[in-house]
């Protein structure tokens, strides 16, 4: 199918999800000790019908994982290009990549502060550029062990960005778990990239690559 492209009117959501992977050496597969590769993905619904599409993704899993939520990591390789062939041909999103421009160590950046650096970058895009008016993140904390920060941390990021007039006023985001549909888009299209980048498939983000509108480069320093 051909991207979809904004509706008129439409007002644009994006579901957000991110993937970080060791570089790996392609003949051998062993981790490369280059650094890791940060992509986060941006599932943006471009006909404003959020339901339709929810609905769809979600008889996507049922037709290929006994409806259990579409985790790229717990997929096998034939199960990922079914699911793979099946959003590709669903019409109404497009995906945005923000990366690193290079391999970053984790002995020198941790996972919180790459993921704030291209989150920035991510929802400035969203917002000012795309013109979405609300994100929706992967929730990553988890009450029950007190790890409440990396939410919080998202929410700082938004403030920061709104304090600089860097996003929309009206601009929002959210936090939701993999119970939600268009979130596995998103972390379909980040893995799929993340392992595109360091050398792990080159085939399933080869079959997607067409529903990604732009890809941003993020230099993290």
């Amino acid at each position: 199918m051909s991207p979809a492209g904004p509706d008129a009117g439409a007002e644009l959501v994006a579901f957000v999800d991110e993937s970080r992977k060791p570089v790996r050496d392609e003949r051998t597969g062993a981790v490369a000790g280059s650094g890791d590769h940060y992509v986060v993905a941006a599932a943006v619904v471009m006909t404003g019908d959020v339901q339709s599409c929810r609905e769809e993704v979600a008889a996507v899993a049922v037709a290929h994982n006994g409806a259990r939520p579409l985790r790229w990591k717990d997929l096998g390789k034939q199960r990922r290009r079914d699911v793979v062939m099946s959003l590709i041909d669903l019409d109404h999103w497009d995906a945005f990549l923000y990366e690193t421009k290079r391999p970053v160590s984790p002995r020198n950046l941790t996972d919180a502060r790459v993921r704030a650096l291209i989150l920035r970058n991510a929802l400035e895009d969203l917002s000012i550029v795309r013109g979405v008016v609300h994100a929706t993140l992967e929730t990553r904390s988890q009450p029950s062990k007190g790890f409440t920060t990396h939410d919080r941390r998202d929410n700082d990021v938004l403030q920061s960005l709104l304090s600089r007039g860097d996003v929309d006023p009206a601009f929002r985001i959210s936090h939701d778990g993999k119970v939600e549909p268009l979130l596995w888009i998103a972390d379909a299209v980040a893995g799929a990239r993340t392992d595109f980048r360091c050398g792990v498939d080159r085939e399933m983000y080869g079959l997607m690559a067409h529903r990604v509108q732009a890809i941003v480069s993020v230099r993290i320093l």
